[in-house]
């Protein structure tokens, strides 16, 4: 299982710059640090503007997923990219968690802003046929002058797990506090904080580092159905049936 949370950590805190008219020169500076990001590992970045609502500075890891994810024939002005290339049936999911992540943190102050991100396991279309699954990852890089949200750094990996699994509830995550919340697909208002017990803790571990559930109830002197039921507890929390998402994004989080 990769992991680059790493690359988070170099990232500069957020901060105030930049006004309505963001120019080409003025976000130079930002592609350098994307460019640097992406020799570090396969991590895909970007970074969006949402005053425009265009990507901009991508990596070359990124580009090509998009490209390989896209349809030619597909119109661009009304989709953008990286969701031309999502599986439908996650497509809903997707903008509704976008939309609820906004809508809870965008008025927040920059400074409180910058302790969240939205991870949104999803699967994207392949070239030459079926489904890969990606987990992608949504924080504020950069305020603007006033406040405002503005540069939003969007990262993704692809998980080294089957890419037709079922992807998982959107997940929106405190870092400061290491607090975890599932956004309820099609529910306004609607968020469930996630906890997990200190043995299903072990149990994810283990499993996201590739163990299996005998090698899992060797490990922590557990009966194979003890392992199994923690198993299931951990994705019904999640509201997955992908094991590896949870743990990328607990070590995101700084819980593992």
């Amino acid at each position: 299982m990769c992991n680059h949370s790493e690359n988070h950590d170099r990232l500069p805190a957020n901060s105030c710059d930049g006004d309505a008219g963001h120019s080409t020169a003025r976000l130079s500076k930002y592609g350098k640090l994307i460019a640097q990001l992406s020799q570090a590992g396969l991590t895909m970045f970007s970074l969006f503007d949402l005053s425009t609502q265009q990507y901009v500075c991508l990596n070359d890891h990124y580009a090509r997923l998009l490209s390989d994810s896209a349809d030619a024939g597909e119109p661009t002005e009304t989709v953008p990219a990286f969701h031309r290339g999502v599986h439908p049936d996650d497509l809903p999911d997707v903008y509704h968690a976008e939309r609820e992540a906004y809508r809870l943190v965008g008025k927040m102050p920059p400074e409180i802003r910058a302790d969240y991100f939205l991870v949104t396991p999803v699967r994207m279309r392949k070239r030459k046929g079926g489904y890969r699954l990606v987990l992608r990852r949504i924080l504020e890089y950069k305020a603007g002058r006033k406040g405002e949200p503005w540069l939003l750094l969007i990262a993704a990996d692809v998980l080294e797990e089957k890419s037709e699994s079922i992807s998982g509830a959107p997940i929106l995550c405190n870092k400061r506090i290491k607090e975890m919340y599932r956004l309820e697909p099609g529910k306004a208002c609607q968020t469930l904080k996630i906890e997990l017990s200190e043995r299903e803790l072990e149990v994810v571990e283990l499993a996201g580092k590739g163990y299996t559930s005998n090698e899992i109830a060797e490990q922590l002197f557990l009966s194979i159905h003890t392992v199994a039921t923690h198993r299931k507890n951990i994705l019904r929390k999640y509201n997955t049936c992908n094991i590896g998402s949870v743990y990328t994004t607990m070590r995101l989080l700084g819980v593992l």
